[in-house]
């Protein structure tokens, strides 16, 4: 059988090949969804304390792939190290955690009726189409996975062309792990993939990518009546009120700009700074960009690595340079601006310098152009925009301005917070207050607007990929 062309990758900190990849024949994924309709066949049948068994041998075999799993990671997208690490040890608090709540939360409810016994059962789907993305290439699959396994569902996996090998390793594991085809990969065209949303095997679809392919996506999956959940992109504001701490505040931004070398739908995009505190705030904010170490990941100390890949660079550039045209750099930082603009980077690799641009009040915009210039793209890059507002009517005007609402976090007096009641001003689906926002498997993750529909994670995840029965029994 001939292969069909695909695609090549390219390790981003070296610019060098790293592997060729084909994509699946029509019988090849044929082959496949049939497999795990066949698996699901039987999966379906376990009690949630044999697949509870079951998926502690994933995690058991995770521990052991840990290490090979996070070079690769590294080598395919060029985050540190340390942080590749870090993200394949976060997914074990997806396993601990639905091991200690998934067999109280599926468990039939007994509900009194006027029959004899009503019960509610919480039911899987079947095959579920999982469409990743490559900025967490092991923790975006799991916090899907792992509920939609317990709840008794399979997964045909799409991950980013980027991360092939990541998510190739994956599989391996699992299936070594477990003997089951609990998941498989594919690597399909853009137009085969679309024609998988009508193939009656095909239950339902997950999407974690750009708003513009989850509209696509999710335009497909409603006309094929299938279930879909979308974590879209995110233009996430990070509010200093004029009774926050200064220098806790910026430690925090900084952190939450540059997780991932922005590369996160959750990563700080805007910063909100009252007039008051704009000194302060921009020379604490742009000494803190200076020091971060840019460089190899495999590289003890380095912080920063390259963007993923060169198409990313060179869309950042692009918004770097229609931001610098429009607005004037702030003159009391032009030395610090200037020290920015000319950091020192390897030759080769997709290295980007970390930049702030500043956006200062009443500076003369007309809505529509302010809406255009700077709330309806997300920055996926390690620049920050930071807006000086000078009321509170006008700062959270300009939050909410932006069509994304995925999250925020905000800086001040806890107090103050609660009585002015913020949180009800403020249009995200996930909200932090003086500390940075993230992800944790315990609590639910996802946004509103354009950044998309559905939960993943905490309680709500576990339900997604369900259907609810209603089973009454009679006397008879």
């Amino acid at each position: 059988m001939s292969k069909i062309p695909g695609f090549t990758t390219q390790n981003p900190s070296t610019e060098e090949f790293l592997s060729e990849y084909f994509y699946d024949s029509p019988k090849a994924l044929e082959n496949k969804i049939e497999q795990l309709s066949k698996e699901f066949s039987v999966w379906r049948l376990q009690s949630i304390e044999q697949r509870l068994e079951v998926l502690s041998l994933v995690l058991n075999r995770l521990k052991k792939e840990e290490n090979e799993l996070a070079k690769m990671i590294s080598l395919e997208m060029g985050k540190p190290l340390a942080e590749s690490i870090a993200e394949v040890k976060k997914c074990y608090s997806i396993f601990e955690y639905y091991e200690r709540v998934a067999p109280i939360l599926l468990a039939e409810k007994k509900i009194k009726t006027s029959y004899d016994k009503s019960l509610v059962s919480f039911e899987p789907l079947g095959v579920v189409l999982s469409i990743m993305p490559w900025n967490y290439p092991l923790w975006q699959v799991l916090r899907f996975a792992v509920p939609a396994w317990l709840s008794g569902n399979v997964i045909l996996l799409k991950p980013a062309e980027i991360t092939s090998e990541t998510s190739l390793i994956f599989e391996r594991l699992v299936r070594e792990a477990t003997g089951r085809s609990l998941v498989l990969n594919v690597q399909l065209s853009t137009t085969t993939i679309e024609e998988l949303y009508s193939l009656p095997d095909i239950k339902a679809v997950t999407f974690t990518g750009s708003t513009e392919v989850g509209r696509r996506v999710g335009m497909l999956a409603g006309k094929n009546l299938k279930k879909s959940v979308l974590e879209l992109g995110g233009n996430d504001a990070y509010i200093l009120d004029e009774s926050a701490d200064i220098e806790k505040s910026v430690d925090f931004c900084l952190s939450a700009k540059l997780v991932n070398n922005g590369q996160s739908c959750i990563a700080a995009k805007r910063f909100f700074v009252p007039e008051a505190q704009k000194e302060n705030f921009l020379d604490l904010f742009v000494r803190g960009l200076l020091i971060k170490k840019i460089g190899d990941p495999f590289a003890s100390g380095v912080e920063l690595g390259p963007l993923a890949h060169k198409r990313f660079h060179s869309r950042a550039a692009l918004q770097a340079k229609k931001l610098e045209l429009l607005l004037d750099k702030d003159s009391s930082q032009k030395e610090l601006w200037e020290k920015l603009k000319q950091r020192v980077l390897p030759e080769k690799g997709f290295y980007y310098p970390p930049q702030c641009f500043v956006v200062n009040s009443g500076q003369g915009w007309s809505e529509e152009d302010f809406y255009k210039s700077f709330q309806r793209e997300e920055i996926f890059a390690p620049i920050a925009l930071v807006y000086v507002y000078n009321s509170e009517e006008e700062l959270y005007h300009r939050v909410n301005q932006s069509p994304y609402g995925l999250g925020a976090a905000w800086f001040g007096d806890p107090e103050k917070f609660q009585k002015t009641q913020v949180a009800k001003k403020i249009d995200v689906g996930m909200l932090s207050v003086n500390e940075m926002l993230r992800s944790d498997a315990r609590v639910p993750f996802g946004g509103i607007k354009d950044s998309g529909y559905g939960r993943e994670l905490g309680e709500q995840g576990l339900f997604e990929f369900c259907s609810v029965r209603t089973l009454h029994w009679g006397k008879y």
